[in-house]
């Protein structure tokens, strides 16, 4: 059984961090779990050296299945922060905001999450009418080579991620900046400054801890 109080790193892929429930659906992870099958994927050149030295150290070992898709497997009231990032855009709108309702469910009170997604004001920004292709692959991500679980479904601004949170029943969401956060422990994961939105929720009861602004 699992102890109260977890931090959840949810669709954290190889962004392994200690003190963390670290959670993802990768392929990888079951392919660590089969003695020698790294090895043998690296000799036919399936893996890259980076990617099997990843496997040697155990990396995907460490990491544990969940479907963001389905219910979280977590008692309610049980978690006390949530970090996810690059995640939801990855998710259609539906199940987008049903995640977002089970991590408001499964956090304390006074809990936090912290979603980190493209940022669709951004990728405006990006548009040509007479070259749309650099907003287009922004937005959906879904060039011939990309996987269709890696392609975007859904894209964000600031008041729809924050218009969400609060749908979910969250008692504050806002939008913070890069390395600014209500929870200390968020810090170490924050890594994807270039053109992400940074939004922070807040579960109604408990104490609020000190925001924390970038030095």
């Amino acid at each position: 059984m699992m102890k109260d109080g977890l931090q959840l790193n949810l669709g954290c892929f190889d962004q392994v961090f200690e003190g963390w429930y670290n959670c993802d659906v990768s392929p990888h992870l079951f392919v660590a779990r089969v003695p020698l099958l790294p090895r043998f994927l690296h000799s036919l050149g399936v893996l890259d050296e980076e990617r099997y030295a990843q496997y040697r150290a155990g990396i995907f070992r460490r990491i544990h299945y969940v479907d963001l898709r389905k219910p979280l497997p977590f008692r309610t009231d049980s978690v006390q922060a949530c970090f996810c990032s690059h995640v939801l855009e990855h998710l259609y709108f539906f199940h987008a905001e049903r995640l977002l309702a089970e991590i408001h469910r499964v956090l304390l009170p006074g809990g936090f999450v912290r979603i980190v997604v493209p940022d669709l004001a951004h990728a405006m920004t990006l548009y040509r009418e007479e070259d749309p292709n650099a907003f287009l692959s922004k937005v959906f991500e879904n060039e011939r080579m990309t996987l269709e679980k890696n392609q975007h479904r859904w894209m964000f601004t600031s008041p729809s991620l924050i218009r969400a949170l609060k749908a979910a029943g969250f008692e504050t969401a806002k939008q913070v900046s890069y390395h600014e956060t209500q929870h200390a422990a968020f810090m170490p994961l924050d890594n994807r400054p270039e053109g992400s939105l940074f939004v922070e929720g807040k579960k109604g009861g408990g104490n609020s801890a000190g925001r924390i602004h970038p030095r």
